[in-house]
Order: structure tokens, then sequence, then C-alpha cells
């Protein structure tokens, strides 16, 4: 079976996301911004002009969404990070929605685990071959112990790890009460919403059909408005923000190439991630490998990547089982090409 694009939104991602932004709204806003203006984009100004839709979208739903029990163990205070954790738990196993009768403690932790430990690996599968046996509480211990995150967020796991069918009960029952919310968001901002999907159904965007093939070459993907302007691939699922075909892209005119020219420009201002490509110029590395050279946490690489993808100054590429970063050349040279144009 081949990847599967879907001509619409994702209940339960939509849902997830909107629950994240009734406790991180401003939050969001203020990484939102700062994302844009690492792009070489007027943050400020992009979103001022394309986001009142998402505002009225998510507007609509806090004022409207039903608030459940143990809620705010799941949205309060966290980060981008945490969030996909229970977005990959949750997207893979649907099923849960329906109710966990038969879902065991073991069942749910190896899930959560699993996507814990799998970063950087094969996504078509979640695999839980690295998984320990658990079987106290010590072993979770044992578990978060190595791994490279602040205490306050092993602390929350610890406690979800530790009996994870009674919080998952807790999240499944504020997303399945909460996608009926969705579905009357979506629809008082219905207009605007398929002008964005006709340019979405219009726009081909090949690197990140690459992506897709790359890592999950049998994936549905989704457009999302909830997070607009994101690139997320998962084991079996793909989102992609409807925002993202209004970014800068490097064409024929002179001012896209400007664009594309001041994008490239801003990320290689950062050392950080100029001393990535300088890496990579030697040879491919995967994520935890660039991070132990560069001695930077995993999330503040993926968030480096992340940005330097963006701009096409790098690729991705399967092998062996792990996800390889490596240099686009081709790019390198294409920013040489148009300061060339552009100045000389």
């Amino acid at each position: 079976m081949d990847m599967i694009m879907k001509n619409e939104l994702d209940p339960v991602f939509e849902t997830l996301g909107l629950l994240f932004s009734c406790y991180q709204g401003e939050e969001v806003r203020t990484e939102t911004i700062k994302g844009l203006n690492e792009l070489g984009i007027d943050g400020e100004l992009f979103y001022q002009k394309h986001f009142k839709i998402l505002e009225r979208y998510e507007k609509y739903f806090k004022d409207h969404y039903k608030k459940t029990e143990n809620e705010a163990f799941f949205f309060k205070d966290k980060d981008q990070d945490w969030i996909i954790i229970l977005i990959a738990s949750v997207i893979e196993n649907k099923h849960w929605l329906q109710g966990l009768d038969g879902v065991t403690d073991e069942e749910i932790r190896d899930t959560l685990m699993s996507v814990i430990v799998n970063e950087g690996d094969d996504s078509e599968e979640l695999s839980r071959q690295k998984i320990p046996s658990i079987t106290n509480e010590l072993d979770i211990i044992e578990f978060l112990e190595p791994l490279e995150m602040d205490e306050g967020r092993k602390w929350h796991l610890l406690k979800f790890l530790h009996r994870p069918r009674y919080w998952m009960e807790f999240l499944m029952e504020a997303i399945s009460k909460n996608i009926p919310v969705y579905e009357k968001a979506l629809a008082s901002v219905e207009k605007p919403f398929q002008a964005l999907m006709e340019r979405y159904a219009a726009h081909k965007d090949d690197r990140f059909d690459r992506l897709i093939h790359n890592f999950a070459s049998q994936a549905v993907v989704y457009p999302t408005l909830a997070e607009p302007a994101i690139q997320l691939v998962l084991y079996s699922h793909g989102y992609q923000g409807l925002f993202l075909e209004l970014l800068p892209r490097r064409g024929k005119s002179t001012d896209a190439a400007k664009d594309a020219v001041i994008m490239k420009l801003k990320a290689l201002s950062d050392r950080s991630k100029l001393d990535i490509l300088c890496i990579l110029k030697e040879s491919k590395k995967y994520n935890l490998e660039l991070a132990g050279t560069m001695k930077l946490s995993a999330s503040t690489m993926s968030h480096h990547m992340n940005v330097l993808f963006s701009c096409g100054l790098v690729n991705i590429e399967k092998r062996n089982g792990k996800v390889y970063y490596c240099l686009e050349e081709e790019a390198v040279l294409e920013l040489i090409g148009d300061l060339k144009q552009l100045l000389l």
C-alpha cells in the first residue's frame, strides 16, 4: 500500500492540538513567531497576516470545550516534546478511544516507552524490542534516569508509567468528549478553512513527499490546522501544516530568490547550525550521534535540524533502521548561485 493523502483533518490530532492550546496558547504563539524569525521571516507580521483563522478556531474551542477530570495532568505547563509523546501514542492506537477494556497497563506502558526510545529509528513500525521489563517503580526510574530530558518531565512520566491505564482513561475521556467541540470549532471557520484546503490540494511539497517515503512509505497523511506550520511524521501517520505553502520557497522571480537566500543565511548565522552543516559535510549522521558530537540535548538538536530541513539545507534518509541527516549540497550551490545573481 502506498502513501495515502487525505483531504480532511484528523479529528483526534486536531482535538489534542486544541486541548493543548487551551493551556499553552500564548506560549505556542511566542514559539511559533520565534520559529518563523529563525527562518528569516518577520514572524510577528506573518502571524498577524495569516493566523487569524487559527486564533478564531482556537477561541471557539476554548470557549466551548468540555472540561474533564485530570486534564491538566496532560496539558498544563507541558512542552512540545511531551505533547508529541501523547500524540504518537494515541494516534497509533485510536481504538483506545472506543474503550480500554482488555487493554493492559503493560500494553499502554510499552507503547509510551517505545515512543520515547524509538526516536531516530525506523519510523514505519513502533518497535518494542528495546523496552526493558518493568516490574516495579524502581525499574521505571532506571528506564527514565539516562534519558536527556528535564527532571520535571521525568517525574511526570514516572507518574504516568506507574499507572498508565488509570491515566490513559482520563486522556481518552478528554479527547472523546471534545471531538464534537472540535467539529463545531472547524465549522465556525468554514469559509477561510475551505480556501486553505483548496491551496493545500494544489500545493505539492517534494521534500515532504521524500520525507514520508523515507520514514513511513505507507503512511496516511493529513493536513492540520491546529498545528499549521508543522511537518510531522509518526509511525503510520503524517501531518502537514496548512500554512506551510505560504512560507517562502525558491522560485524564478527575484523576490523568491531573495526570500530563499534570507531563509538560508538566517540559519547559517547561528553558529550551532553552521557547525552541524560542517559536520554533515564530512559524513551523514543520525540525530543522537549529532547530539553527542555537538554536546547538545536530543531535543535541542531536533530543533536545529527542523530549521535546517525547512530551509532545504539538509535532507533525511533511512539506513539500517536509523534516520540519518545529510548535507543538501545542491541547496548550498543554489545559495551561492542566488548570491552571485543578486550581488555580482
